[in-house]
């Protein structure tokens, strides 16, 4: 309990919501939001005492919020309370010690019997709840049989990244001959040399770069922040040295071999755009030199 010599504020919270259950804080709606109210369970959700939470937030809500989401949530509260006089938000609450968990946090204005109006909170700890959806989010994302990005995983990473990235390289990749994998030796070594490959290109590129099946014998990689082309391209031949020994090994009749097509940009594309670019660069390899490698130099217009 907060402010003790506002004995009428709190009384009123207390017999509103004091005893519901999840974390309650409570804070005049003036600048900051001075903190009138806060229930024994939101400080311990905070790891607080009722002292060291006023001299941690210099007796403001506003301040147990993460920095970067403070000037969204006060913006999103003001506009819900001026269309319904309530609010549901979903931001993240700091802890003592600097970590952070996210909250979903229900939230409406109570007029005082002084005349001072107050933001009374519920909160619940939905951090768990939020890494399970990533994380169903993620197992969809990605290819049940190569354990790389689906096409739709690797695309919505790709949209964000070519915003952010100044220099990237994006290529296209399919198997020369894969047809006769299938056809000689069977379909469940044609999935083997499908997981082989995953295999080479997660060990040949960082994990910040974004590799994916696009479906068949086709893959796609994004490499970030990478204006090296020659580095890209010996990578690849190495890539394509391994797969050569390995086909010469287990799957010989079918002579497979890979073939790389892709481009070098420094603006962001579409992802249409990109697969354009990439497989016209492509398409030339396949008519010309199966098992090549070929980027592109992408130039404004």
């Amino acid at each position: 309990m907060l402010e003790k010599d506002n004995m009428t504020a709190i009384d009123v919270i207390e017999n509103l919501i004091g005893k519901l259950p999840g974390g309650v804080f409570c804070g005049y709606l003036e600048a900051g939001y001075p903190i009138c109210f806060v229930n024994e369970e939101f400080l311990e959700m905070t790891g607080h005492t009722h002292e060291e939470i006023l001299e941690d937030t210099g007796g403001k809500i506003r301040e147990f919020f993460f920095e970067q989401d403070r000037e969204n949530i006060c913006r999103d509260i003001r506009s819900a309370l001026e269309k319904y006089g309530r609010y549901e938000v979903e931001y993240r609450i700091r802890r003592k010690d600097g970590t952070y968990f996210w909250a979903y946090i229900l939230g409406k204005r109570i007029d005082m019997p002084d005349g001072r109006s107050v933001l009374a909170n519920v909160l619940f700890d939905v951090s768990k709840n939020r890494q399970m959806k990533k994380l169903l989010l993620e197992e969809n994302a990605r290819d049940d049989l190569t354990g790389v990005y689906n096409r739709r995983g690797g695309e919505r990473l790709i949209r964000d990244k070519v915003h952010t990235e100044q220099d990237y390289i994006f290529l296209l990749m399919d198997i020369d001959n894969f047809k006769l994998v299938n056809d000689i030796y069977g379909h469940m070594e044609g999935d083997k040399v499908l997981v082989y490959i995953a295999e080479l290109l997660r060990h040949s590129f960082r994990n910040t770069d974004i590799i994916f099946r696009l479906g068949g014998d086709e893959f796609a990689i994004f490499v970030c922040s990478c204006s090296d082309t020659q580095c890209i391209e010996k990578k690849l031949e190495k890539v394509n040295e391994s797969f050569r020994e390995r086909i010469r090994e287990c799957w010989p009749m079918s002579a497979a071999s890979l073939s790389f097509g892709g481009i070098r940009c420094r603006y962001p594309l579409e992802v249409s755009e990109l697969y354009r670019a990439a497989d016209r660069v492509l398409y030339s390899i396949k008519r010309t030199k199966k098992g090549s490698i070929k980027i592109q130099n992408i130039e404004i217009e």
